[in-house]
């Protein structure tokens, strides 16, 4: 199993240059964000007697900045990038041969799933470091707990890739990826039907017929969305932690279906 993972490993080693640049690219980003909020644009905002309140500045300004910064750990979180690997290089049929089990097989690939969000946690907790300690805008506890609120995501949602490839099939990939992108969605609005509902409502009387606005914008969805990613961390690693075992089970059960073959 040592060996499938590090197979997985090595082949998302080509991904490094693109990977090093995003993390560049997030710090300077992220910097720059940090700059505006302190001397720019935004603290111009912030001092103005805007629609706006200062709360809803602070709200938006903390989840653009987290947007920015979580790009590297999204980017490590795509584990769909391992099977088109081993797609392009027919692994499926050398490793139905290998000596190893079934479960091993599978496992091999929720745990290289894990490294690499680990490696996504590690600089994102990096950038959030040194960015926390240049603003107020979000403290460093704060950063934490959103980050491992959105590393929790992009585990269920490793959890609905794995599961629909080994389905589907790994030359079925892009397939695989929709069906966990809609599968996230449909959770989304299930649990949030009312809020989500009410908020594109209030987006569309918002707004005029020509885009004018023409009514306060009610961000209490953000403000709640926010705090709970900042608070509610362990809620969402609980709810990963489940949906990664019944992935592995699932997928373990898909695999013995098809005889070993993915």
């Amino acid at each position: 199993m040592k060996g499938l993972i590090l197979k997985d490993l090595m082949c998302l080693r080509k991904m490094r240059i693109t990977f090093f640049f995003t993390v560049i690219c997030t710090g300077i980003i992220g910097t720059m964000f940090v700059i505006s909020a302190r001397t720019g644009n935004i603290h111009t905002l912030n001092s103005m007697d805007a629609d706006l309140s200062a709360i809803d500045i602070k709200t938006i300004g903390t989840l653009v900045l987290t947007l920015f910064m979580l790009l590297p750990l999204a980017l490590a979180g795509d584990v769909g990038t391992v099977f088109s690997y081993d797609a392009k290089a027919s692994f499926a049929k050398v490793g139905v041969s290998l000596p190893i089990s079934i479960e091993k097989r599978v496992l091999a690939k929720y745990i290289t799933n894990l490294l690499m969000l680990g490696v996504g946690v590690l600089l994102d907790l990096g950038i959030a470091g040194l960015l926390a300690s240049q603003t107020d805008i979000i403290s460093f506890a704060d950063f934490v707990g959103i980050i491992l609120s959105v590393a929790a995501l992009m585990l269920i949602f490793g959890a609905f890739t794995i599961f629909y490839t080994f389905c589907l099939g790994i030359d079925k990939g892009d397939n695989a990826l929709f069906l966990s992108l809609f599968s996230m969605a449909v959770i989304l609005v299930v649990l949030r039907f009312r809020k989500v509902l009410n908020f594109f409502k209030m987006l569309i009387a918002a707004s005029g017929p020509e885009g004018e606005t023409t009514g306060e914008l009610d961000l209490s969805i953000v403000t709640d969305m926010v705090e709970f990613l900042k608070h509610k961390y362990y809620i969402l690693l609980l709810i990963a932690v489940l949906f990664m075992a019944a992935s592995y089970l699932g997928s373990v059960c898909q695999v013995k279906r098809k005889r070993g073959m993915i």
